[in-house]
């Protein structure tokens, strides 16, 4: 205990790490501190979530509010109703998702482990057994 304390920030509080049963070795040490936990966030246009015309038009064709989505069904009803319907504002393409879009080999981590693992598609945590989970949802394997 104290190895590297010259080292440590004081300030640092494991508790504020996520994963580290990841990074726990079966001696119950912690070897690293769990890197990599990207965040997905959701940015939007209030603006055009406030406007009128766009929440009845939203409405109308899909029968609640148009809001921050709370799941996966209400986020692809957004971004196909900026994409298809709205088109346009003030006279420039609008799209309702934004991702990845240029050939870079992080698209091949940013299907797998970000958008597969959050349509339930798991990794089945080879060599531990346990399924992947880096963003916090548990999916059968």
């Amino acid at each position: 205990a104290g190895a590297g304390k010259e080292y440590t920030n004081p300030g640092l509080d494991l508790k504020d790490f996520i994963g580290t049963s990841f990074t726990t070795a079966p001696d119950k040490k912690l070897y690293q501190l769990p890197d990599q936990q990207f965040a997905n966030l959701y940015w939007f246009r209030a603006d055009l979530f406030a406007r009128k015309d766009l929440q009845d038009k939203f409405k109308a064709k899909y029968g609640y509010d148009l809001g921050v989505p709370l799941n996966w069904s209400a986020y692809e009803d957004i971004a196909e109703f900026f994409t298809n319907d709205v088109k346009q504002i003030d006279g420039k393409p609008i799209y309702g998702h934004m991702d990845y879009g240029k050939k870079d080999p992080s698209l091949g981590w940013r299907f797998t482990d970000a958008w597969l693992s959050m349509a339930g598609s798991a990794d089945v945590g080879i060599p531990n057994g346990l399924p992947v989970d880096e963003w916090g949802i548990r999916v059968g394997a």
